[in-house]
This record gives C-alpha cells, structure tokens and sequence, in this order.
C-alpha cells in the first residue's frame, strides 16, 4: 500500500510555528509522508526538520486583507498535492477547508488552537465596539462549521467541552513540550547577572507593562540583571516595546522570534522565566505552553494564577502570582535569584512533572489515533 499523506496547512503562523511543525508534522512524519503548505520563505523550516515537504504557497501577504484574498491559492496549492488527510490551523480558512474537503473528498482536521472568539475581543485593530459582534460572530461560525469536518483538534479541556457536542470526532492535543528539544542540564555561573526570559507574543495583555515593571524592580538590587523578550510584538505593543528596547537603562532587550526548535538554546541561557498575563477571558480558559516550555528546560518560572494553569501543574516548577501583579512578580523573582537552592529545587520539580504528566509524546498519540479513525474510515 503506498505511503498516506498528510498535508497540514496554516495562512496565519509561521513555517517554524512550535505546534504545526515542531510538535505535530514531526511526529507524524513517523508514521505518514507530511506536507505543510503556508506562505512566505520556507526554507528555515525546511532546514530545521527532515521529512517534511515544506511548500510556499507564495510570499507572506504584507495585510490582513492580502492575506485574505490569497486563501484559495493557499487551497489550490495544498489539493494540488493530493494528499489523503488536510489538517488546517486557522479560522479564517474555514469556509475555504470545507470547499477543499468536498472537492478532494479527502477528510479535512480542523485545529482550534485557542478560544477565538475571546481572542477577538483583545485584537488591538479591531475597534473596541466592534469587537462583541465580531466574537459573536466567530462563535456562531465555528460552531456550525465544527460538525462538517471530519474531525477537530483542539489545544485544551476548555475547547474539548465546547466542540465535542458538535463533533464527536474531537481530541485534545495539549502544547506540552518535546523532551528532545530542551535540556534540563542548565549551567549559570553563580556570579553572573541574572537574566529573565520570555518568549512569546509581546502585548499589553500579555504583560509587557508588568514585566517592564518586573525588571525594573529587580535592578534596584542586580543592577545588571536583564530582560530578555524573544517573540514579535502586537500592534499595541509596538510602541512600548520600541521604548523599552530604545532605553539602555530599562535592562530590556528585544531579540526578536526564535524558531521553537532553538527556544531549548535561549532558556538554557536564562535564571528565570516570566509569563505575566493581565486577567482576561481567553486565558481564563486557555492556558499559556511557554510555562510547560519552561518546566522542560528547567528554567525556575514566574507566572499568573490564572485559568487552569495551577491545576495541570499543581504548582511544580516555579510561582504563580496574582494576574497584573507586577509587585508580588518582582518579589517572586527576587526571591528566586535569593535562594538558588529553592530555585534548583523548582528547576528538578517542573522538569521531573514534564517528564511524568506533562509530556508532548503522549499527546501526539491522541493525534495520530485520530488520524488512524478517518483514515481508515475514507
């Protein structure tokens, strides 16, 4: 029987993006032939993991409304592929996936990254008093689309319990990190100046204020102690960031986005990692992976209790503190970099609860059953 085909296709992300292709497309690729099909230069991705077909469906549109219009080329290039299995990554190729799915009669995933109709309502270019209609809107899309796909994914519990009523076809595949890309034998000189990590996105709501407000506090006492932002800015953190980068004594530096595959390589580098996010709906349901990307590199993390994080990792591995809390982020901190022996203890506990409960390995056999089902089924 010739080798199946699996061709996962996204407009939004980025060739290298952590979930499709250093978790998802990697796995797979040991079991069928992988295609990923998206815009822009695909030759890091290409680079970064052997097997997979990385295909450009032509260059990254530089608008919203570019990249809009560019959906069908994106499905003409993926049908073109003929593959047996499309597994696609964003709202907004909805209606196009469906079209594609009838054409091909090929079954047709659909991956629900995070609650977006939440989402909406933190999108800086949407007018604030649009922006309840349009999540409306987006609910109600989503939920009559979910049961014309053969299957859905879905990142958390809180998105399982709302599509498996429209879809029994719907499985939980968490971000939690591959082993293989982080090494949890991290070597700081004990006199060297502390160093804070984020990676990510960088907004207001995902605590750029706070975390400015963070380091700030804690050079009062390591006055060489840095903050290092890994990740590209939103259009309300544009300004801020600049700022902050632009000022020699905010200890702020903003290195851009790192490829997950080499995320491993930056926490290595760092004491302690930050994920400072302002209490809003969306992470009251979804929860932020960077922490489980922290914890499996054995880097001490400073987080908001918020959401389900302090359930799924009962507290392992670093210190949760009130959401929009700058202070007590900054006293979590120092306390921190005051007793390496607390910290190491952290380090030894979050990777040892990524290794036991909270691994990438055993999620990506709920994808791979999934994909086994309708395959079998077409």
């Amino acid at each position: 029987m010739p080798e199946q085909h699996i061709c996962h296709v996204t407009s939004v992300h980025v060739p290298t993006d952590g979930r499709i292709l250093y978790r998802e497309c990697r796995s797979v690729a040991r079991r069928y032939r992988v295609s990923l099909v998206c815009f822009g230069d695909t030759a890091a991705a290409a680079r970064a993991v052997d097997g997979i077909s990385v295909v450009s469906a032509g260059p990254r549109p530089t608008s919203r409304l570019r990249r809009w219009s560019a959906r069908d080329r994106l499905a003409t290039v993926a049908a073109g592929l003929g593959a047996d299995l499309y597994h696609f990554h964003d709202p907004e190729l909805i209606g196009t996936m469906l079209r594609l799915q009838a054409q091909t009669r090929a079954p047709v995933v659909y991956d629900v990254h995070e609650h977006y109709p939440d989402a909406v309502t933190q999108r800086p270019w949407i007018p604030r008093p649009a922006r309840p209609l349009l999540a409306r809107i987006a609910d109600i899309r989503e939920r009559r689309s979910a049961p014309r796909f053969a299957g859905l994914v879905v990142a958390d519990d809180a998105l399982q319990r709302r599509f498996e009523p429209l879809n029994a076809e719907t499985v939980t595949v968490r971000n939690y990190p591959p082993l293989d890309l982080f090494d949890a034998e991290r070597v700081r000189p004990a006199d060297a100046p502390p160093v804070l990590v984020y990676a990510g996105s960088i907004s207001l709501v995902r605590g750029l204020a706070e975390m400015a407000e963070t380091i700030r506090r804690v050079r009062e006492r390591y006055p060489l102690a840095r903050l290092v932002l890994a990740g590209s800015p939103t259009e309300d953190g544009r300004e801020p960031l600049a700022r902050l980068h632009a000022d020699p004594d905010s200890g702020v530096e903003h290195i851009g986005p790192v490829p997950y595959g080499e995320l491993g390589a930056l926490l290595a580098s760092a004491d302690i990692g930050l994920s400072l996010l302002r209490p809003h709906p969306k992470y009251e349901k979804n929860v932020p992976s960077k922490v489980f990307d922290y914890m499996a590199a054995g880097l001490p993390y400073v987080a908001s209790d918020i959401g389900p994080l302090g359930a799924l990792t009962g507290g392992a591995g670093g210190v949760l503190v009130p959401a929009g809390d700058a202070v007590a982020a900054a006293e979590a901190v120092l306390g921190l970099l005051g007793d390496r022996e607390d910290a190491a203890a952290r380090s030894r506990e979050g990777r040892r609860a990524v290794e036991e409960r909270l691994t990438w390995e055993r999620e990506a056999g709920a994808l791979l059953g999934q994909y086994g089902r309708l395959l079998a089924q077409r």
